[in-house]
C-alpha cells in the first residue's frame, strides 16, 4: 500500500448448495464472473483479454475504471483476483466441500486515493462498505448458482 491510499477490508463467507467445482467453475468463468461477482453497477468494458477483464462502474457520480487479473488459481480451492485501475486491490475467494454444500469465502480488499471525495473513506462508508459489498456479492453469487443449477437437468 503507497502512503497515500487508504486501504479498506471486508470478509464474509456463504454456504452454496451446489458441489465446489461448480461454484469454483462459476466464479472463475469470465462470462459469469462479471455479472454476478459485483452488486455495484458495473459494465464490462470491450476488448479484455484472457485472463483479465476490464470494467467500469459509477459509484456516487464518479465513473472508475479498472481491470481484473487472475493472479492466483488454486481449483477448486482458491482464486485471486488482482484488480487495477482507478481501484486497487485484490478479491481472495477459498472454497471448502461438505456434506453437499461449498463454503465459499471471500476477502475483499482495496484502496482509494485521499484526495477522493470524502464519501469514500469517511465513515460510515469506510467500516460498512466494504462488509456490504461482499455480503451482498456472496448472496447474488448463491443466488444465481442455485438458480442455474435448478434449471439444468439432471445427469444421467
Amino acid at each position: 500500500m503507497d502512503a497515500r491510499t487508504i486501504e479498506f477490508t471486508g470478509r464474509g463467507s456463504i454456504l452454496i448448495a451446489a458441489p465446489i467445482e461448480a461454484v469454483f467453475d462459476f466464479i472463475s468463468d469470465p462470462g459469469t464472473r462479471w455479472d454476478f461477482i459485483t452488486p455495484l453497477e458495473s459494465r464490462r468494458r470491450p476488448n479484455s483479454i484472457p485472463g483479465s477483464d476490464r470494467y467500469e462502474f459509477e459509484i456516487a457520480g464518479r465513473i472508475l475504471h479498472y481491470e481484473m487479473h487472475i493472479a492466483a488459481l488454486d481449483r477448486p480451492r482458491r482464486l485471486v483476483m488482482d484488480v487495477r485501475g482507478d481501484v486497487r486491490g485484490t478479491q481472495v475467494f477459498s472454497l471448502s466441500e461438505s456434506d453437499g454444500f461449498t463454503e465459499l469465502a471471500m476477502e475483499l480488499t482495496y484502496e482509494v486515493e485521499p484526495h477522493w471525495p470524502s464519501y469514500f473513506h469517511e465513515e460510515p462508508t469506510a467500516s460498512r462498505f466494504p462488509q456490504t459489498l461482499v455480503a451482498q456479492t456472496l448472496e447474488e453469487i448463491r443466488t444465481e448458482l442455485e438458480v442455474v443449477l435448478a434449471l439444468e437437468p439432471p445427469l444421467r
